[in-house]
């Protein structure tokens, strides 16, 4: 009886014509948009969630400056925009490597920018598509949660999960929750036979970026005693062609970290001397990865880990990503074939016979 009292109450002051003194104002947000989220099958924490960030009872740095609550607008991952619930979702550098690192394509490059309320009813509309399956449709509302959960991560905690961390946890949480939930043989879904999960876990072939993008792969050889150190990378876009590739000669290094973190430093520089801005590297190098991502210090490395971060910061739309020495094998024959009477430098636009066998499909010169 006390829930229908309470539907009835809250239909009558959203509803009917009632004094302006007697009006009670409902939430922010559009009532077609919050009527379409309590309809998604998802989990109802989700929906609740969604719902909150419709109507701004999202503690988000710029919210709480609006109920005068002393506290820097300012989002503390990139230092750039302000923290509003948009900014969270679609359009920081480190979300944007969530949703990469997700295979999911959204935000600034869906077109012109826009409100969080029209890329979220773009979403519900894209879950209706009834032949895409189940995991492909709803995805994108756990990947919501696991970046808000992770904001609060790195704000409360002082811990940063690399972008491909979060993107595996979405992934997971969905599925598990779809495997419990879908009632229907046809609709179900497995985590095995996940193709993100698939791709991304089991294969041994090079994947592309999305569209728009360009993924690096770098690698670098370290011999002790050696006067340099030999690195190799290469670029290529979202068709598997190869954009550049090359090897260099860098300053000697003291071990295998060292001289895999002067590759990137090479590789980050080439990058933004190109004027590529929206990059997806990747090394074979998982100490590399998790110190790069976590935000740590290492006695090793010394500065130049405070040279990566700052040309990081030259390249806001980039991501680091740990993958196996066969995914990364172009990039490792690169740096093999450095030898001592080589120049300095070397680049090609058209890869040399002796690299195209290390080129996973789609690749074709």
């Amino acid at each position: 009886m006390r829930k229908r009292i309470l539907r009835s109450g809250y239909w009558v002051a959203t509803h009917e014509d009632l004094l302006e003194e007697e009006a009670i104002q409902p939430p922010p947000g559009s009532t077609e948009v919050k009527q379409a989220i309590w309809k998604l099958h998802v989990a109802p924490k989700i929906k609740h969630f969604l719902w909150r960030c419709v109507t701004g009872a999202l503690a988000t740095n710029t919210r709480l400056r609006s109920r005068n609550i002393d506290a820097d607008p300012i989002c503390q991952r990139c230092c750039i925009e302000e923290e509003t619930i948009h900014h969270i979702m679609f359009n920081c550098p480190y979300t944007q490597s969530v949703w990469r690192s997700a295979n999911i394509i959204i935000g600034n490059q869906w077109g012109p920018p826009s409100s969080f309320e029209d890329n979220l009813n773009r979403l519900i509309q894209l879950s209706k598509t009834q032949t895409t399956n189940s995991l492909d449709r709803f995805l994108p509302f756990w990947i919501m949660w696991r970046l808000w959960k992770s904001r609060n991560v790195f704000l409360f905690q002082q811990k940063c999960q690399s972008p491909d961390y979060e993107a595996r946890k979405g992934i997971q949480d969905a599925t598990e929750w779809l495997n419990a939930n879908e009632t229907t043989e046809n609709t179900n879904v497995h985590v095995a036979t996940n193709p993100i999960q698939t791709s991304r876990r089991d294969s041994s072939q090079w994947n592309p970026p999305p569209e728009g993008w360009v993924k690096c792969n770098f690698d670098s050889g370290y011999t002790q005693g050696s006067p340099y150190t030999r690195s190799g990378w290469t670029i290529r876009e979202c068709n598997g062609h190869i954009v550049l590739c090359g090897n260099a000669k860098l300053q000697s290094s003291t071990c295998s970290l060292h001289a895999e973190a002067l590759g990137f430093l090479h590789a980050l520089q080439v990058i933004w001397a190109h004027g590529l801005r929206y990059v997806w590297f990747e090394s074979d190098s998982k100490s590399l990865v998790t110190l790069i991502n976590n935000g740590e210090d290492h006695s090793l490395l010394g500065t130049l880990i405070y040279d990566i971060r700052h040309w990081m910061l030259k390249l806001p739309y980039c991501s680091l990503e740990f993958v196996n020495r066969e995914r990364n094998s172009a990039a490792d024959a690169l740096a093999s074939h450095v030898h001592a009477r080589d120049p300095l430098f070397q680049s090609y636009t058209t890869p040399p016979s002796w690299l195209v066998n290390t080129l996973y499909y789609p690749y074709t010169i």
